[in-house]
């Protein structure tokens, strides 16, 4: 028993959660930058700045576009963060199978 530990050694492995694009898209049209927190926070603390100042550079205008942009990020942070492929795109992984060549060749 010198040699070997009296706890045995653990080793974890982290999944992450799924994220579920109906809830991602409910969040961020309810809330805009603040619901897409849920999806990404990197895209939630860039869309808070950039909905702050573009809305009141343009007196609200810009809002409607800014609020837009927060769905869109919403839903392609949930794919790519469910997404098993590396690219985060789902119809790469088609793509790639189309444009291998033939092994008969």
């Amino acid at each position: 028993m010198a040699g070997r530990s009296a706890f045995p050694e653990m080793t974890m492995q982290t999944e992450k959660p799924p994220k579920r694009a109906g809830m991602a898209i409910a969040l961020a049209v309810l809330f805009g930058p603040l619901g897409l927190f849920y999806a990404s926070t990197l895209g939630g603390v860039v869309m808070c700045m950039v909905t702050v100042t573009a809305g009141l550079f343009t007196v609200g205008v810009a809002l409607v576009p800014c609020w837009l942009v927060c769905v869109f990020w919403a839903v392609v942070a949930t794919v790519s963060h469910d997404d098993p492929h590396p690219t985060g795109i789902p119809w790469a992984e088609a793509q790639r199978e189309d444009e291998r060549p033939d092994a008969e060749g």
